[in-house]
C-alpha cells in the first residue's frame, strides 16, 4: 500500500535524453518537435484523436472522433 506522501515516477520520464513522441502543432523552427515528459504526449495525443474527423485518417478509418459534427450540429 503507498504511502499518502510518495510521489510514483513514470520510469520513462527517467532519462531525458530519450524522446517520447512528437509535439502539437508542427511550427516549430523543426517540422517536429520532440516531447520528453510523459504528461506532455498524453495531451498531445488526446488534442491529435479530437481533432481528427473519423474517416480522415488514411488506411485507419476509425480513428478520430466526430465531435466538430456534434459541436456544430443544429439543435
Amino acid at each position: 500500500m503507498p504511502l499518502a506522501n510518495t510521489v510514483q515516477i513514470n520510469p520513462i520520464n527517467l532519462n531525458k535524453n530519450i524522446s517520447i513522441g512528437i509535439g502539437l502543432p508542427f511550427n516549430s523552427p523543426s517540422a517536429f518537435r520532440n516531447t520528453y515528459d510523459f504528461k506532455e504526449q498524453i495531451k498531445y495525443n488526446l488534442i491529435n484523436l479530437l481533432l481528427t474527423n473519423k474517416g480522415e485518417r488514411v488506411f485507419n478509418y476509425n480513428f478520430g472522433t466526430d465531435i466538430r459534427k456534434q459541436i456544430f450540429n443544429q439543435i
